[in-house]
């Protein structure tokens, strides 16, 4: 079963749709088959939507957090780097005999 995905805007904040079409199944014409439809009909449609400002508050805060990690990780390494260069300091050989 297909349905349409659509970012929209309610009630003037960005929000996504899903929208899918009910179609009748066999269980469904058992109580409903009285209203005329028949396994495979078209019923109806379900529409849910999401606000999307909830999540986009998430990915700013984990974005956020991923930039100041990685100046920080960044700002370590440049000065480790400094220091090795000064004090002269080697790394062991990884060559084997």
């Amino acid at each position: 079963m297909t349905g349409v995905v659509e970012f929209t805007k309610m009630d003037g904040s960005d929000s996504l749709r899903l929208m899918r079409q009910m179609v009748m199944r066999e269980g469904c014409v058992r109580c409903h088959g009285h209203l005329g439809f028949k396994v495979g009909d078209i019923r109806g449609e379900v529409s849910i939507s999401m606000p999307l400002a909830p999540y986009k508050e998430a990915t700013e805060q984990s974005l956020r957090s991923l930039v100041i990690s990685h100046t920080l990780l960044s700002d370590r390494r440049r000065k480790g780097f400094a220091f090795t260069r000064r004090s002269g300091f080697t790394a062991p050989s990884t060559s084997q005999a």
